[in-house]
């Protein structure tokens, strides 16, 4: 076998995925072989490193994530600055008030009945005694 499958056969045993009969055989080499006992400590010292970490991401990811929302929102705020020099502050109150307006009179119109429809006469209320 090459270092690269006994390599591989480490990386196996490490997920806990390597059978009992090939880890004799990869403990057996690793007897043998300075390079993959080498490759074996690292590959340890490495899950351990990984496992006891509380930082899910290095440092350096978190700060380029970071720069890249604080850009973002400098790109947001300078659309929203642009949009504010373009349409002045009456403008869009008096397109709200339009829209609200507008909003106001189509409910009013559809809510709008007769009053035979609120009170149907044609109900028999015998059964209910008067005092």
């Amino acid at each position: 076998m090459t270092h690269d499958e006994y390599q591989e056969m480490v990386s196996q045993y490490i997920d806990e995925e390597l059978d009992k009969k090939n880890e004799e055989v990869l403990f057996r080499h690793l007897g043998e072989c300075n390079q993959c006992r080498e490759f074996f400590r690292s590959s340890l010292v490495l899950r351990s490193q990984i496992l006891g970490t509380k930082e899910a991401a290095p440092s350096t990811l978190r700060h380029d994530f970071a720069s890249q929302q604080t850009n973002q929102a400098v790109e947001r705020d300078l659309l929203v600055l642009a949009w504010q020099r373009k349409v002045p502050l009456p403008v869009a109150a008096s397109v709200a008030i339009i829209l609200l307006a507008g909003g106001l009179f189509f409910s009013s119109m559809t809510m709008q009945f007769n009053e035979a429809d609120q009170f149907p006469t044609d109900v028999d209320l015998s059964f209910v005694s008067q005092p």
